[in-house]
Order: C-alpha cells, then structure tokens, then sequence
C-alpha cells in the first residue's frame, strides 16, 4: 500500500479527551488476530461511523466488511435508519462498495494541513 498521509498530517490530528468520549459512547468492535488487534470500527449513538481501521497487515482478508456488518447490524438494532461517515480519499472504494453514497466532497483544514474527505450516506433496509 501506498502511504498518502504525510507527517504534517499525523501532527495536525487532535488528540484530547474526545477520545474517552467515544470510548463511553460509542459502539466499539474490535478484530484479534493473536494476541494483536486486527482492526476495529465504532458506531456513535447517531448513526456516525467513526472509525473504521485495519492494521496493514490483516487488509484484504474481509475484516472491515464483517465489522461493516455488525455496524449495520447494531444499528438496525438501535432503530438507525441512516448510517454516515466522513470518508478520506483511501477508504472511498470500500464504502462505496458497501453502499454508501457521496453526499458531499470536503475540504477540512487542520491546523496548516487541508484534508479532502467525503461525506457519505447509507441507508439502511
């Protein structure tokens, strides 16, 4: 895979109490491979996708769809009709293969650094 994120971007990234945040109010999965995590994903209580990761070394072997589908799963669950996320350049093709639709291109600035990102929506039957 190709690095698109350069140092200035892992600089720019906040890192706060949002952090504990999420941990108390989201839905959290996670994926072990061993003893190391393979990935994980949350849900927030609205429907947000908030986080999606796989660990380069575990990609392309189905982990981040079957994490997809235990968001959706969840949120049927919770009486969430609509999930949405705000999506990098990277993991476009996947959400748009899982049926996500582009509500909106963005541009994000951080600090001195501006991320293009996507807006997505899916809607859940």
């Amino acid at each position: 895979t190709t690095e698109i994120y350069t140092l200035s971007l892992h600089d720019a990234l906040p890192i706060s109490d949002l952090w504990q945040q999420k941990i108390n109010e989201h839905y959290f999965i996670k994926a072990v491979s061993g003893n190391k995590i393979a990935g994980f994903a949350s849900l927030g209580p609205d429907g947000y996708v908030d986080l999606l990761f796989t660990n380069r070394e575990h990609q392309r072997k189905g982990i981040a769809t079957k994490q997809m589908v235990q968001i959706e799963n969840k949120s049927r669950k919770l009486g969430i009709t609509t999930i949405k996320a705000e999506v990098s350049i990277t993991a476009l093709p996947f959400f748009s293969k899982n049926g996500f639709v582009i509500r909106e291109k963005q541009q994000k600035r951080i600090k001195n650094t501006v991320l293009e990102n996507y807006r997505m929506e899916k809607i859940l039957r």
